[in-house]
């Protein structure tokens, strides 16, 4: 136990949730949020990952072709950046990610082993019941801030989508947890009380999700339980009834409820989702400042003033395919998608695959492609090869679920150098695949 507390479930539990935790504390404090805090947790995370490495050096020593596709990856990105030269600072701003939320979750996730997977999944189930009850504690003591739109947890524009994504991972591990429960208990009455303490839990966090109100990782939640529940692991339909018949009653509850609670809610599920946005007033701020040299024609930068996400996220889709196409071999260079875009020059395209190939062409996105395929196919190999526990105890139905769905929001949210979710399990598939190696040697 020791050793697991020391390990790297704890330092990927802090590189997930880490500046989550100090901004809600910070909050309740009453205190201002100050940079200085987010740029130490991300220089303890490193020093931490150098002091796991150092002593589990030899885990490394032997890279795989995840491995190598990886470092290709990022030695692109580095020269894509140091190419492009200096700009206003977007540039520089979207680098100093490269290492504590890309290369540092990797590493971490590739020196893990069964213990610390184990570790892994309840810290992340202990995360997000932390994180439910502190964004509960906003919403009935905050007073509300504007009329329309998300609630900011904790002041922040984004904490929704953050604490949304804590929420999906948390419901994943519980759902593994629950199929784990009804397959290998002997013991009767253990087994009942604990099935019916995981299924309180997985219909909480399935109500959270909905009440958070961020429909990409509310997807994202439910494609990875349905890769939970399809998988030749699952053998008896039982499990798959379970899990189909208590998620889907949540969502059901949820979605008849929550909106007549929570007038933010309702507000939120009412936005229209087309891909074409009406937008009855253009800010006067935007009238003429869309971007600084936009791909596409400014009349089409109109949508960027609706309130349609799925509209604004069709047109950022847009913008990453014409980049594409204008530089097809090295791409309009690393973290300048936002240059040429309608947005601010932080925007990215919220997918990770489209902004590879509009900012590192065509290898950038093969790459990535070719990252995500291995990762999700060693998972896939290893749960159909074995039980949902697998060998060793090794959660891999977690484990994969986890996978899809971060690699599914990454197409909703992403940028490449701050998914650091994705790479995190893509270092575990890579760890799983060379421990694979060394079983069959």
């Amino acid at each position: 136990m020791r050793e697991e507390l020391t390990g790297p479930a704890v330092l990927a539990a802090l590189i997930l949730f880490g500046l989550f935790f100090f901004q809600s504390l910070a909050f309740f404090a009453d205190q201002d949020w100050n940079r200085g805090i987010s740029i130490s947790l991300h220089v303890f995370n490193l020093l931490f990952l150098t002091w796991i490495t150092i002593r589990r050096v030899e885990q490394l020593l032997a890279p795989n072709h995840i491995d190598i596709l990886f470092v290709l990856f990022c030695i692109l990105v580095s020269v894509s950046l140091a190419a492009g030269g200096v700009t206003n600072g977007t540039v520089e701003r979207h680098a100093q990610y490269l290492i504590p939320l890309t290369i540092a979750p990797y590493l971490c996730g590739r020196q893990m082993q069964a213990p610390d997977l184990r570790a892994l999944r309840l810290a992340i189930v202990f995360s997000g019941t932390a994180a439910l009850i502190l964004l509960l504690t906003d919403r009935l003591t905050s007073p509300a801030s504007h009329d329309v739109g998300r609630w900011p947890f904790f002041g922040l524009d984004h904490s929704p989508l953050l604490g949304a994504a804590i929420l999906t991972l948390s419901l994943l591990g519980v759902c593994s947890l629950l199929v784990e429960n009804v397959a290998h208990h002997t013991s009767r009455t253990r087994s009942v009380y604990q099935f019916i303490g995981l299924s309180i839990i997985v219909s909480v966090f399935s109500l959270g999700l909905i009440w958070l109100t961020a429909r990409g990782w509310l997807i994202a939640a439910l494609i990875g339980i349905f890769v939970m529940m399809m998988l030749p692991a699952l053998k008896h339909n039982r499990r798959r009834l379970l899990l189909m018949s208590l998620v889907t009653s949540s969502m059901v509850v949820g979605f008849a409820t929550i909106p007549n609670i929570d007038s933010y809610a309702a507000h939120q599920y009412q936005v229209p989702m087309g891909l074409n946005a009406k937008v009855s007033v253009v800010p006067e701020s935007l009238k003429n400042n869309f971007g600084v040299n936009p791909i596409l024609p400014k009349e089409n930068c109109l949508g960027l003033a609706s309130n349609n996400s799925v509209a604004i996220r069709w047109l950022l889709y847009n913008e990453a395919f014409k980049q594409f196409l204008a530089e097809p071999i090295t791409g309009v260079g690393a973290a300048r998608f936002g240059l040429r875009s309608c947005g601010a020059p932080s925007t990215h395209p919220h997918s990770i695959f489209l902004q590879a190939l509009a900012e590192l062409g065509v290898m950038g996105g093969l790459l990535l492609a070719l990252i995500a395929y291995s990762g999700t196919k060693t998972l896939v190999h290893a749960v159909v090869r074995k039980t949902p526990v697998s060998e060793l105890g090794v959660p891999y139905l977690f484990l994969l679920s986890a996978l899809v769905a971060n690699l599914v929001a990454a197409q909703i949210y992403g940028n490449y150098f701050t998914t650091s979710a994705f790479w995190l399990f893509t270092g575990i598939s890579a760890s799983c695949l060379s421990q694979r190696k060394k079983t069959v040697t």
